[in-house]
């Protein structure tokens, strides 16, 4: 396994530029506001390497409306991303040659 299941070491391992917007999506889970949970962030190994991760879930509250479980997916898109820029720059460099 990649960490422990509880959410504090998750947020312990979530790239700093990252966290708030984290923080701030999860929160809004928990409390109602947001449906779903659903954010891109940088995400340490238990090495000091990060991965891109996709993290998708809901939250499952008991009788009382209470947050009582977070169930959702994570999935590693650091090959995607690094795709993705590097398209980005080759789509720059193109245009910068004044084609």
């Amino acid at each position: 396994a990649v960490c422990d299941h509880h959410i504090d070491a998750w947020q312990q391992r979530i790239h700093p530029e990252d966290s708030e917007r984290f923080s701030r999506n999860l929160a809004e889970c928990l409390d109602g506001r947001r449906a779903k949970f659903e954010v891109t962030a940088r995400f340490r190994d238990n090495g000091e390497r990060y991965l891109w991760i996709l993290c998708r879930g809901m939250v499952i509250q008991n009788s009382r409306g209470e947050a009582t479980r977070l169930v959702g997916t994570t999935a590693d898109i650091t090959e995607r991303m690094r795709s993705e820029k590097a398209l980005q720059q080759s789509e720059r460099l193109y245009l910068d040659s004044g084609n």
